[in-house]
This record gives C-alpha cells, structure tokens and sequence, in this order.
C-alpha cells in the first residue's frame, strides 16, 4: 500500500550559545529523523553554515581526505574510525545503464519492450483482465553473476497500466503486478506477434517512455542511507562522531549526499526511498531482499510521479529456489 509516512518525532533541542552545538544539535536531528525515514526532506532544512564549512576543507584537508577501508569503499579520514565492521555490511549489486532505443531484440535485457515469452503462453494480465505494462526485462545470462541470482534465464516485470502503476491504495487489496522467471529452454519457441497489446508501450500510465536497452555493471555497497537493515548503524556513528567532530558536520552532510543515495537502478544490493522502507514497519517483509530498483531519471524518460523510486522484493530463499510468486512492489515518491 502506497502511503505519505508522518510519525512524530521527539526533538531535543540544545540552547547552547557556542554555534558548534547549535550545529551538533540539528545534524543529531536530522539522523534521528532519518531512522523514522525522513533523509532527503530534512537533509534540505539542515541549517549549516556554508562559510563554514568551506573553511573545514581549506584549514584541514588532511582529516577530510578519503580513505580506502575496505573494497570500492571510501570516506573521509576522520570519520572512517567510528564504522566498526563496515565490511560485514557489503552487498554486491548490479548498477543498470539504459539506453534509449527505437526497436531492441525481443531476447535483449529492456526497459519498456516488448517480453521474450514462450510461443503461445498467456500474456499477463491485471485484476481487470487488461494486460499490463512490460516495464523491465532482465536477460540473466547477459549480467556479471550474482549470488543468489539464476545464471541464465529470463526475469520480467510487469505493471498495471493505471495511474498508481498497479500499486494498491486500499488496505487488503493486493497489488497488480507480476514477475515471471522463464529458463533458456523455455524460450527456445518464442512469442513474436505483439499486436494484440494495441498501444500498450505508448500508455500514459507507465514510468518508461521509450523503450531502453540495458548494460550492467557489477559493485559493491556498505550501506544505504534508507535501507532500514543500515540507516540505525550510520546515524549512530553519524551522531557519535559529530559530537566528537562539530565543525565537519556541513562537509560530512556533503559527502553522505553526494555518495551514498543508493538510488541507481539496479539489481541486489541496499535500496532506496524517498519516503520510508515499508520493510521496517511489517513483519511478513522485514527480511526481505531487494530484487529490483528503477529510479527516476527524466533524461531517460524514466519517471515515476513526482520524482518516484520502485523496488521489488523477494525473500532471499524464494530467491535461490526461483520462485518468484510473492515478490513485494512498492514505489514512493517525493
């Protein structure tokens, strides 16, 4: 169920007249909101003075220079201390690239296209009996291996074309969408007439404009910013170290945004909301893992509402028996 998330938060405020406490207490405010998943709104009323700031980069730039601590990881010096065991926190994800294209192979890895289906199976179809939208299309054996993941094969998602992109508002009311997993010998007959979809790809009611083919790239991730398994961890270091360190909090705030979003499309790996990680809120989903993220990129013609992220995901022994019956959808926005 898509919902705007509004707890009330408890505030300490300090009344200290040293203005590095007055920065220490609203940086302290801001992770404490960002544990209730608030990062990306509140990070815009962070009051922090730039001047400030700039001088921490000009006066020290040895404790602010970036470090290496563990694999295709970075952070400042002077922070890197106060993240005990960072390394047991890395996932490996695939970072997805699309490219807009005019008529991608129907056995290409797609955003927006048309799916490779075994000759006559039933296209899906939504609550209403209408076929819903083939948003993504991911050719396993085209993507650098991942654990837990088939290493061959074909998995697409599909969407209700209406204007909540098939995500339910009503309590009780599942979702309309679907994620289907076909094997290369399922496929060696193929589905090549698309003509009874009508206009489907051209729908107003679908976050992919254009069709796009896809590139992958293998990394590794230490933390999410949103992703409820690591958001406790980081503001408790954040908090710790701020009050050790006060002046760097504006650079600190920098380096965070500017790095560590998480927000790529993607596959595996930490995911990322605007709003709050439903998994945190619901026992049935909490150990659930991300399968699959598209973002909002309106250079790509991607665009989910107001800026929105979508993620799909699969309880991590669903994962590895391929079945993919009870996938959880959700998608927020700004």
């Amino acid at each position: 169920m898509a919902c705007v998330y509004s707890p009330g938060i408890v505030v300490l405020v300090f009344r200290e007249k040293d203005e590095r406490m007055e920065n220490t207490s609203c940086f302290i405010w801001l992770f404490v909101s960002l544990v209730m998943g608030f990062w990306q709104k509140l990070f815009s009323s962070l009051k922090v003075d730039r001047k400030r700031t700039k001088d921490v980069y000009d006066d020290e730039p040895d404790d602010l220079k970036n470090i290496q601590i563990a694999p295709e990881l970075e952070l400042p010096r002077v922070f890197a201390e106060n993240l005990p065991n960072i390394q047991d926190k890395m996932l490996e994800t695939i970072i997805i690239s699309p490219s807009p294209t005019e008529k991608p192979g129907l056995r290409e890895s797609t955003f927006g296209y048309y799916p490779c289906l075994p000759l006559g199976y039933d296209y899906p179809r939504d609550s209403e009996g209408n076929y819903m939208y083939p948003l993504a299309q991911l050719n396993l054996g085209e993507m650098p291996r991942l654990r837990g993941y088939p290493e061959s094969g074909y998995l697409q998602f599909y969407i209700a074309a209406t204007d909540s992109y098939g995500l339910s508002k009503e309590d009780g009311k599942p979702s309309d969408f679907a994620v289907l997993f076909f094997d290369e010998a399922e496929l060696e007959e193929i589905e090549t007439d698309f003509n009874f979809l009508g206009d489907i790809l051209q729908t107003e009611y679908a976050p992919v404009k254009c069709p796009h083919k896809l590139s992958f790239e293998l990394k590794k991730e230490y933390f999410s910013l949103t992703d409820h398994r690591t958001v406790t961890y980081i503001a408790a270091a954040i908090e710790k170290f701020v009050l050790k360190q006060p002046r760097y909090a504006g650079a600190l705030e920098d380096f965070f945004n500017d790095y560590f979003q998480s927000c790529d499309h993607k596959i595996g790996g930490y995911a990322c909301f605007n709003q709050r990680d439903p998994r945190a809120d619901d026992e049935k989903i909490r150990d659930y893992s991300l399968l699959f993220q598209m973002n909002s990129f309106i250079g790509e013609k991607i665009e989910w509402g107001n800026g929105g992220i979508a993620n799909f995901f699969i309880h991590p022994e669903k994962l590895v028996q391929r079945d993919f019956s009870e996938v959880f959808y959700y998608w927020d926005y700004q």
